[in-house]
């Protein structure tokens, strides 16, 4: 409530067998991808590894995005 979310609305996504799918397939994602540590991001196929990187893999983003 104090960020302006409604908790209950996200309750219900938290504990959605959605969200759970979501992060297995990430989790699988990451095995593949050879990711060891976190945080580490993939935008296409370019891996960007640790909170300083961020910045980085956003610009790539949308520097490369398809829209």
């Amino acid at each position: 409530s104090e960020i302006g979310q409604d908790k209950y609305r996200v309750l219900e996504i938290v504990g959605s067998s959605d969200l759970e799918e979501a992060y297995e397939d990430q989790t699988e994602r990451a095995k593949r991808a050879g990711i060891f540590g976190s945080p580490s991001f993939i935008v296409e196929d370019e891996l960007f590894w640790g909170d300083d990187r961020l910045e980085d893999a956003i610009k790539w983003s949308r520097k490369n995005s398809k829209g």
